[in-house]
């Protein structure tokens, strides 16, 4: 009898184990992602300062750099990280694109409308920003 108890008990431990790594697995992943592009981004400042015109509307983003161009839907990104100087929008696990929050073409004002739009098509699009 003591045997059985015994087996219930552990059985209910790795159940109950296993619902709390897959509650928080989620989580942990993501936190761990941003932190790597941070840090990636603060490290290698290229990343972020690959000069383009940014255009943003109601479809999405273009950036248009020296000899190429790259549109984003909305619906592409799936979470936005924000530091100081600059949004990371994450498209998927390995596909990161950088923007500035300052930038150097536009006056103070323009930078609150620039960052305060940005801000409204994220809710809009139930993206998550951490």
């Amino acid at each position: 009898m003591g045997v059985m108890i015994f087996k219930v008990h552990w059985l209910l431990i790795v159940t109950l184990a296993t619902a709390l790594f897959f509650a928080i697995h989620n989580f942990i992943y993501k936190k761990a992602m941003v932190d790597q592009i941070k840090r990636l981004a603060k490290n290698n400042p290229s990343i972020v300062n690959g000069e383009c015109t940014l255009t943003v509307s109601e479809s999405g983003l273009l950036r248009e750099f020296k000899n190429s161009t790259n549109k984003l839907e909305w619906a592409q990104i799936k979470l936005v990280s924000e530091d100081d100087d600059r949004y990371l929008l994450y498209l998927s696990d390995v596909q990161t694109a950088v923007i500035k929050k300052k930038p150097h073409n536009m006056s103070g004002e323009e930078i609150q409308k620039y960052n305060q739009l940005l801000h409204n098509y994220f809710n809009q699009y139930n993206i998550g920003v951490e």
